[in-house]
């Protein structure tokens, strides 16, 4: 909200600083971060190149060490300056004139100023994991002050082996025992640390330059930004702001003077255009206001005479209405009439068709009886027919009874002419003795079933007198069945000619219904067609009715409508003078 009361040229003045701002203090970060790297750098070198320094020292002393040692005769005495001592003193006396330490150090020192502190000791773990090390830096404190350190790996070579390789145990010239080094093995390190109190004074400087810059740039860019946006900005735009409140104001026949041919000179143009435009429009729309004004009174005239027409159609609809409503009520009461009339014809057109229906199940019921009375004459020929082959049959039967009698009685003469043979049998054997045995039992034997045979002819000659009686009462009454289906077949024989008569009546009073019926059906369709003649005469004066109402509603609708539109036509005619008025506000000339 605040941005809103701001002017454009603060708007636009807060926007460039900003980006500016963003800008160089993006360059200048870069830049300070290129110099703290640069500055890293050169510490890098120094104390890289402090800790070679020392590492010549070393091996300058390693390599000489016969020379110190021996005097010109050939006679040894150690003179305290190994290797290890000489660096030592170069690094004293050079901690005094630089303010650079280095020291020795290992894990298995000898002197206790050579013994490391934490970081030296962590970085010689280091080396043993990784013995292909060349150095490592890094940063730190040493006594509260910030230092920048670097550690080289000592790696023994054979120079080295005098005084501390095998045997182990012995004391070397220095009057040390030997460690048992072989060549190649980690020994220890140089460490070389150097304050840095300089090189963070340099940083701070440097960052307070920087900044320094920083503002004095934005603050000549944006002086010079001020002052261009003024002349290219503000002045043209002072100059349209001038253009438009005077139009706003109604003085149309101001201008904007255009000088220049970029942005704002095309914006003057198009303001003076539109200007022109204006001026036209408003011209045009108070010619139309005053035209309108006077349309408008004519047209209240107009909807004047026809509300006087509407107000007669409807009185004409109404009239109309009216007589239409008492033909409706004639055709309701005919109507009433013919459904009466109707509803009776439907009464005996129902009845008849009640008889038609009771004569047709008449004929239904005289036709199945007179079936009925045919099926009976049939299985009555089928019983006739029945009875005589079984009377046939009892006949044969008599006749095959007969033949069993004669061969009942030829077995009976068997038997007897068998018992014979068997008693003139057992005669023989007896004469015969002893020999004759045998067949004196068989013919025994067969003396008993001669006689068994003569029991049986018997039996079945006592069997067939009672069968052959027994057929003879059959016959009998097969006899006396038959002459029974004789009689029932006349009997039902002058049923069915009763029945076949009854049914040809019956058909003859069914089809003289139908006639009837078929003549109460097209009454009763005759009523049936006036009454939907009727009713459509009927729905025709509803409809008719309900027209002429509509158009009475209609009529009054347009009235109140033109009621409506004479009130709008006179506010339009008003609107049109307030019109021409509000346009008078404007100075065209």
């Amino acid at each position: 909200m605040l941005t809103k009361k701001l002017s454009l040229r603060l708007k636009f003045m807060i926007v460039i600083g900003l980006c500016l701002a963003v800008l160089l203090n993006s360059v200048f970060y870069f830049l300070d971060k290129r110099t703290a790297q640069q500055s890293e750098e050169q510490l890098q070198d120094i104390t890289e190149m402090m800790a070679l320094q020392i590492l010549s020292v070393r091996t300058f002393l390693a390599q000489n060490q016969g020379k110190i040692n021996y005097d010109s005769e050939g006679n040894f005495e150690f003179k305290g300056l190994n290797p290890a001592a000489g660096a030592r003193l170069f690094a004293e006396e050079f901690e005094k004139l630089t303010g650079i330490t280095m020291k020795q150090t290992s894990l298995q020192y000898r002197m206790p100023s050579n013994a490391p502190d934490d970081w030296e000791r962590e970085m010689l773990h280091v080396f043993e994991q990784n013995p292909d090390s060349d150095g490592i830096f890094g940063r730190g404190k040493v006594n509260g002050q910030e230092v920048y350190r670097y550690m080289l790996p000592l790696k023994v070579n054979e120079s080295c082996l005098t005084c501390h390789g095998f045997p182990v145990g012995e004391l070397d010239m220095s009057g040390y025992p030997k460690e048992g080094y072989q060549v190649g093995e980690l020994r220890g390190a140089i460490s070389v640390y150097t304050p840095m109190e300089s090189h963070l004074e340099f940083l701070a400087t440097n960052k307070v330059f920087y900044v320094t810059l920083m503002l004095s740039i934005i603050g000549v860019l944006s002086l010079i930004i001020y002052i261009l946006f003024n002349v290219l900005v503000k002045r043209p735009l002072d100059t349209f702001i001038d253009g438009m409140q005077k139009v706003s104001n109604g003085e149309l026949n101001s201008k904007i003077a255009v000088n220049n041919q970029d942005e704002f000179g095309i914006l003057g143009t198009a303001f003076n255009k539109m200007v022109d435009n204006l001026k036209h429009l408003i011209s045009k729309v108070s010619q139309s206001a005053e035209t309108v004004s006077a349309y408008s009174q004519e047209f209240s005239k107009t909807i004047v005479d026809n509300k006087n027409a509407m107000d007669q159609i409807s009185a004409v609809a109404q009239e109309q209405a009216t007589g239409i409503q008492r033909q409706n009520n004639y055709l309701h009461d005919t109507m009433a009439t013919v459904e009466q009339s109707s509803a009776s014809i439907e009464e005996i057109s129902a009845t008849i068709q009640e008889v038609t229906k009771s004569a047709q199940r008449t004929t239904t019921i005289a036709k199945d009886g007179n079936k009925t009375m045919e099926l009976a004459m049939k299985e009555i020929q089928n019983m006739d027919s029945s009875t005589q082959e079984v009377s046939n049959l009892i006949h044969e039967l008599g006749l095959k009874s007969e033949e069993i009698g004669k061969i009942v009685v030829l077995i009976n003469a068997v038997a007897e002419q068998t018992n014979l043979l068997a008693l003139n049998a057992a005669i023989e054997a007896a004469r015969a003795g002893e020999h004759g045995k045998g067949f004196a039992v068989v013919a025994d034997e067969v003396r008993k079933l001669a006689e068994q045979s003569q029991k049986a002819t018997k039996d079945i000659s006592s069997l067939i007198s009672i069968i052959q009686e027994q057929i003879q009462h059959a016959v009998g009454a097969v006899n006396e069945n038959r002459q029974v289906v004789e009689n029932g077949n006349q009997v039902i024989a002058e049923g069915a000619n009763i029945f076949q008569t009854i049914g040809t009546y019956i058909n003859i009073v069914s089809e003289q219904i139908s006639h009837v019926s078929i003549a109460t059906d097209e009454l009763a369709k005759g009523s049936e067609n006036i009454v939907v003649a009727i009713n459509t005469i009927e729905e025709i004066a509803r409809q008719v009715a309900e027209t002429s109402s509509e158009m009475t509603k209609t009529t009054e609708e347009q009235t109140t409508a033109i009621d409506n539109i004479s009130l709008s036509a006179k506010n339009l005619a008003k609107l049109a003078h307030e019109l021409h008025e509000e346009i008078k506000f404007f100075k065209l000339k």
